[in-house]
C-alpha cells in the first residue's frame, strides 16, 4: 500500500502511522518541516520513502524498526537526526548524512546491519551513544573535523570495520 499525504497538511501527531504493517511506500508532502516522533515506527514493510527538502528534523524513532527500508535520502536542510530515528533498519545499505546535520542521536542507526557505505556531513559535531552500533558490515568510517563528541559504543560491533579516520575535532 502506498501513502501519499496531502500538501495541505503541514504537521502530524507523534506515532500517527506507526505499526502500519501493510504500508510499503510513503511520499511526504512539500512544506512538511519534521518527521515526528515514531511517525512510521514499526512499519515493517516500508520499502520506499520520499522526504521533501522542507524537512529540517527527523524525530526520535521516526523510522525505527522499518526493517525492510533499503535506502533513504536525507534532505540537505536536516540539522538533527534524533535518537533511534532509523533504529533496526536492517536493510539500509548506504547512507549520506547532509552537511547541516550537527547531531546524530543515540541509537540512531543501531542495527543497520546491511550498511556498507557511510558519508558524514561536514557539520556533524556529536555522534551519540550507540549511534552506529552493530552496523556489522560497515568497512570504513571517516569522521569529519567537526566531530567533537563520539559517544559510548558509537561504532561498537562494527565487525567488518577496517579503517576509521579521526578528524581534528577528536585529536
Amino acid at each position: 500500500a502506498e501513502l501519499k499525504l496531502s500538501p495541505a497538511t503541514k504537521s502530524y501527531g507523534n506515532g500517527v502511522f506507526s505499526y502500519c504493517s501493510k504500508l510499503t511506500s510513503v511520499v511526504l508532502p512539500d512544506g512538511l518541516t519534521a518527521v515526528v516522533d515514531s511517525m512510521f515506527m514499526q512499519c515493517a514493510n516500508l520499502a520506499s520513502v520520499t522526504i521533501p527538502d522542507s524537512v529540517t528534523a527527523i524525530g526520535p524513532r521516526a523510522f525505527g524498526y522499518c526493517k525492510n527500508l533499503p535506502a533513504v535520502t536525507i534532505p540537505e536542510g536536516v540539522t538533527v537526526i534524533d535518537d533511534y530515528a532509523f533504529n533496526s533498519c536492517a536493510k539500509l545499505t548506504s547512507l549520506r548524512i547532509p552537511d547541516k546535520v550537527t547531531r546524530i542521536g543515540k541509537n540512531a542507526f543501531y542495527g543497520a546491519t546491511a550498511l556498507t557505505a557511510l558519508s558524514l556531513g561536514s557539520s556533524v559535531e556529536t555522534i551519540d551513544n550507540f549511534a552506529f552500533y552493530n552496523c556489522k558490515n560497515l568497512p570504513v568510517v571517516v569522521l569529519p573535523d567537526s566531530v567533537k563528541t563520539l559517544g559510548t559504543s558509537a561504532f561498537n560491533r562494527c565487525e567488518k570495520m577496517q579503517t576509521i579516520t579521526f578528524g581534528t575535532g577528536l585529536e
